[in-house]
């Protein structure tokens, strides 16, 4: 009787280790694809490149844009007394 127990426990044990591994990746999992996926060696498409070209053409519109927000931010939190 004990015996079986025990060996009910050990099944449970391992089958349990089986669903947090197939959950869990862990390190010695990772594998190194050789192959470049094909969907990489397509080329641009045009409107890509147009969305590129125009995010390209606003970077430092944009940039000056971020600096602003966080200049703002910075200066209404900065003398806030609940912050750490």
């Amino acid at each position: 009787m004990i015996l079986r127990v025990g060996f009910e426990l050990i099944l449970n044990i391992k089958k349990n280790y089986k669903f947090f591994f197939k959950k869990y990746r862990t390190d010695f999992e990772i594998s190194i694809k050789s192959k470049i996926p094909s969907a990489f060696l397509k080329g641009i498409s045009n409107f890509q490149l147009f969305i590129l070209k125009d995010q390209l053409e606003k970077i430092k519109e944009n940039n000056n844009i971020r600096i602003q927000n966080s200049l703002y931010i910075y200066e209404n939190l900065k003398n806030n007394e609940n912050l750490i």
